[in-house]
Formats: C-alpha cells, structure tokens, sequence
C-alpha cells in the first residue's frame, strides 16, 4: 500500500478513535472526505512523511491503544 492511501486512511479518521490536538491531521476534523482528499493530494512528500512518521510514534499507540 502506498503513503498517500495510508495517509487518506488516517485523515478520514483516527485508528484509534481519539485524534489528538497535537495530530498533523486534527485540522481536518469536521471536513469532508472529499476535502481531505483534496488536502493530502497537495501535500508536499515531506509533509506525507511526517505524518507517517507522527503516526508511529503516536501516543495513543504508546499508552497502549493501538487497534491495529
């Protein structure tokens, strides 16, 4: 699977069912999921990686929720 499909999967919502403010993708809550589509099409790949990134060092993964 590639970056910009995991990171659509992740700006239409949090695995983990609790986004935090300090997620790169809570600005998008409350969006629709044609907009965040629109949005992570024009992220730049740095962008993309950082998110990736924050996503696996998430701390709701670290506090133990992860679902997946």
């Amino acid at each position: 699977m590639d970056d910009e499909n995991i990171i659509c999967g992740l700006a239409y919502r949090c695995p983990y069912n609790d986004r935090l403010g300090t997620c790169s993708l809570f600005y998008m809550e409350g969006k629709s999921f044609t907009e965040k589509l629109v949005l992570v099409e024009e992220m730049d790949e740095q962008g993309k990686a950082e998110i990736l990134q924050q996503h696996a060092n998430c701390k709701n993964k670290l506090n133990g929720y992860e679902k997946w």
